[in-house]
């Protein structure tokens, strides 16, 4: 037991930073949640990803307080619930079939594909079945000791407690106490002596763990915050509504999934990789299956230790497969680099190892929330991480403030940069390609703050937040596509969300065409950056000019304009287009 588990550990952290090749959204949010509770948020279901369970989260908010913001301390729990877990899953098997049973259990989920994967992510997936697991153990030794004359209030309460930890883990978890009643059911019909005595302590465990569930319970009655569950729940619905097909259409891809075509996604599984993917471990699990329903298992007590042989063998086999499946065949597609962000691990690999006086922007596709989390994850300087700016390069371009510092601009390679922008970043920098990224170095004296301003808006206190500095056209209206280029230099952070919208207005005062949009996120604006943002716009046919521009910022929530604190006033800068 002590070698498999030791064996189990070395594949949960060997290479660890190379697989999986970074960090996914879905560790992200659980940052971002863990967050809410350093902060003295206490709630059964956290926001961020729809709604997760609390428990797995507050071990990883103490792993983060502890260790700090980086990926091993958001993984430690996953690290953590997988080695119970194959203790629990051992101590269970041998408790009900015996230790050849249980090292193979053992044996089976330290080799299995997706306990290795789910205990290399911060995610809260593998906390549900380590739980459940030790809490099956807790009442199976409970109830199955026919030597015990006098039932163990202390133990029921306890099981009573691990039961109701199972269900803050993961939404699968609520069927739990349905599958151990259904086998404490059974287990009154086969062995009714055995429970002789016990039925109210074992009544008291469960309704200790009721009560402990009560908030959760609550908090999934509210569509509120479920949100990730209103999502997927299309077939439950349906049954409930009266119409089983959505369901009935599941059967196949569940059946399926054991040997023959599992989940197709990349997220968390080579593509469509059923649970046991080599043949010799599928066979001993029909076989097993079979065995149980037919109930051979008394016959083949004298043959257990060949079964294990063959199981043993098949292990190795499955071994194999999943150290080759998890560290070359996922960990190395370029699907998977994609979704755990391997540019932005480059990117963080090279800016711990470079200038820390250099001030830097990235470029990402989640600007506003996943990207700063992301490197702050990938990065081991913490300080370094939280100086960078960030923006969606196909659509905005952000100059981080001088200060007579070196100043960079970083676009993964994955991202396309505006064209528009990627002509004035070109024309005034020093660009360097490297596999993950593009370098810009901006050379002195680029992108200065020209000396006018078009206007100033004003945060809701009347302090100014941002200025228009300049508007750029490229291309020609005439063409009737065009971009463009609005440029704007930040004084503050703004308190909330903000868009730029641009009206393209006809002679009449009609509008013609708008674009509305900001790459930057002014939550994150900091004094002296300068943001470039690029309008594409389009006439309509037969429309015709002069035209004019109304450029003005709104928060999307609402659709409550800025003021502009300059005169002549109002909350949009009007000015006329010229035509080329």
């Amino acid at each position: 037991m002590a070698a498999i588990l030791l064996g189990a550990f070395t594949l949960r952290v060997a290479a660890f930073q190379a697989a999986p090749p970074g960090v996914i959204h879905d560790e992200v949010r659980n940052w971002l949640n863990a967050q809410l509770i350093l902060g003295g948020d206490i709630r059964p279901l956290y926001p961020y990803g729809g709604g997760r369970e609390a428990l797995y989260l507050f071990i990883q908010a103490a792993a983060f307080r502890l260790v700090g913001d980086n990926l091993l301390a958001a993984r430690l729990p996953s690290i953590a619930f997988s080695l119970v877990g194959m203790s629990a899953g051992f101590a269970l098997s041998r408790r009900l079939f015996g230790r050849a049973a249980g090292l193979v259990t053992l044996a089976g989920m330290a080799a299995s594909f997706w306990s290795v994967l789910f205990a290399r992510l911060a995610v809260r997936t593998g906390s549900m079945p380590a739980l459940a697991l030790l809490t099956a153990y807790l009442y199976v030794r409970l109830l199955m000791n026919s030597s015990l004359h006098k039932p163990r209030w202390a133990g029921f309460l306890v099981a009573g407690v691990a039961l109701a930890a199972t269900l803050y883990t993961y939404p699968s978890a609520l069927i739990f106490p349905a599958i151990l009643l259904a086998w404490i059911g059974g287990l009154a019909l086969a062995r009714p002596a055995w429970l002789r005595g016990r039925w109210l302590p074992l009544l008291a465990s469960f309704v200790l763990a009721f009560a402990l569930a009560i908030p959760l319970l609550r908090a999934w009655a509210d569509p509120a915050t479920t949100a990730r569950a209103n999502e997927v729940d299309a077939p439950l619905t349906a049954l409930l509504g009266g119409d089983p097909g959505p369901t009935l259409a599941n059967v196949e891809p569940v059946l399926l999934m054991f040997s023959v075509r599992g989940d197709p996604g990349l997220e968390f599984n080579v593509e469509n990789q059923p649970v046991f993917p080599t043949v010799p471990l599928a066979a001993l699990f029909y076989l097993g299956l079979i065995g149980a329903l037919v109930g051979l298992a008394r016959r083949w007590r004298g043959v257990g230790w060949l079964i294990a042989i063959l199981a043993a063998s098949s292990l190795l086999i499955e071994l194999a497969h999943t150290v080759g499946g998890y560290f070359v065949t996922w960990a190395q597609n370029p699907v998977v680099e994609f979704l755990y962000q391997e540019n932005y691990q480059a990117i963080a690999r090279d800016l711990d190892a470079g200038d820390s006086s250099t001030a830097v922007a990235v470029g990402g596709l989640t600007p506003d929330e996943m990207d700063p989390v992301s490197m702050r994850l990938l990065m081991a300087d913490d300080e370094r991480a939280a100086a960078l700016g960030f923006f969606d390069p196909q659509t905005a371009l952000l100059i981080p403030p001088a200060a007579g510092a070196p100043r960079q601009v970083v676009v993964p390679q994955v991202i396309t940069l505006h064209p528009a922008l990627e002509s004035a970043l070109e024309s005034a920098s020093v660009e360097e390609s490297f596999p993950a990224y593009t370098r810009y170095t901006l050379s002195n004296g680029s992108f200065e703050s020209p000396p006018d301003r078009l206007a100033t808006f004003a945060d809701p206190a009347g302090a100014p937040l941002v200025d228009l500095a300049g508007v750029q056209v490229v291309g020609s209206p005439g063409e009737r596509a065009f971009t463009l280029i609005t440029r704007w230099e930040a004084h503050q952070p703004s308190p909330e969300r903000l868009r730029i919208f641009v009206h393209l207005i006809g002679p009449d005062g009609a509008i013609l065409a708008q674009s509305d949009v900001l790459g930057v996120p002014a939550t994150q604006w900091r004094p002296g950056d300068t943001i470039l943002q690029a309008h594409d716009l389009a006439l309509p046919a037969g429309s015709s000019g002069p035209y004019g521009l109304a450029i003005g910022l709104y928060r999307p929530e609402t659709g409550i304009r800025m003021a502009i604190s300059t005169p002549p006033g109002g909350d949009a800068f009007h000015l006329d287009l010229p035509s080329r």
